[in-house]
């Protein structure tokens, strides 16, 4: 129920802010001044108290939403103080605070404007066995290279900063615009809601959403300075789309046909060597048949 969703995202937003707020707060304590040391314990306390009431009315909530918000709550608080206490790996805190904000702002972003398909799949840390494997090799090459190999090339990672937020915030932005119209997955049946979507950043891209992901998916690995892994994702990236995109396209073309066939013609993908459906014959006679 709508009640239910919307206590699961207060408390998941407590739980993400509580475990941030206690991690900064504890290991920062000497960096910042003692008021708003204990300001932020403060309230880390109060959001903790309120994810225990909580947990102790509906215990599964604590496995669907509140447990990965802690830990992606610490994962964040972490970057934020590896950028503080270590300069040498600051932007492996900034990647880190990037990670744990993509996953909480995927769910947070479907409470707010989706919220009849928001779930624990939502923060899309289950995404697929392949994405588990790339991030590990990511940090298997992050661990290599500063290790043995402490060469960084002059401005990639900056440069990879402003492309995770880039891309990341055009994503939201897409989730936004689409709001029950947008799915994480592939709709093979129109509801009578699905509307064809083609204002705001829908008029810079057919697929803004996957052109975020790819963005952010890429500018990851050129803030954390992996030469190999950038190479590995973008061409990943790039092969997952093209065979991603023809596919919804397909479906969007028989829920939408012309308009959609239209809209193909105005705006482009905009995703690297990237192409959408071609309509055929059949597709067209298809469409002929519904009118009659």
């Amino acid at each position: 129920s709508r009640s239910t969703q919307d206590m699961e995202f207060s408390g998941s937003v407590a739980a993400f802010a509580s475990s941030l707020g206690f991690s900064v707060s504890y290991f920062l304590r000497d960096e910042l001044p003692r008021p708003v040391v204990l300001g932020i314990q403060a309230a880390a306390g109060l959001g903790a108290l309120y994810c225990v009431k909580q947990i102790y009315a509906k215990p599964s909530i604590s496995i669907n939403t509140h447990l990965p918000s802690v830990f992606l709550g610490t994962v964040c608080g972490a970057g934020i103080i590896v950028t503080q206490r270590l300069p040498k790996h600051k932007f492996l805190g900034a990647y880190m605070i990037s990670l744990s904000s993509f996953h909480f702002s995927e769910y947070a972003t479907t409470a707010l404007f989706n919220y009849e398909k928001l779930s624990f799949d939502s923060f899309l840390l289950n995404h697929s066995t392949a994405y588990h494997v790339a991030a590990v090799t990511s940090w298997t090459e992050y661990a290599l290279r500063s290790s043995f190999f402490p060469f960084t090339i002059p401005y990639l990672q900056p440069a990879g900063v402003v492309l995770v937020i880039l891309g990341d915030v055009l994503r939201k932005v897409a989730m936004w615009t689409a709001q029950s119209n947008f799915s994480h997955i592939v709709q093979t049946e129109r509801a009578d809601s699905h509307q064809l979507v083609k204002t705001g950043v829908y008029r810079i891209s057919r697929h803004p959403s996957y052109l975020g992901w790819f963005l952010w998916s890429v500018g990851t690995q050129m803030c954390l300075g992996n030469p190999l892994c950038l190479i590995a994702y973008a061409t990943a990236s790039i092969r997952f789309f093209q065979e991603r995109v023809p596919h919804e396209e397909k479906l969007l073309l028989d829920f939408f046909q012309e308009d959609y066939e239209q809209y193909q013609r105005d705006v482009p993908i905009r995703i690297p060597f990237v192409t959408g459906w071609t309509v055929t014959d059949y597709q067209r006679h298809y469409w002929g048949q519904l009118k009659k």
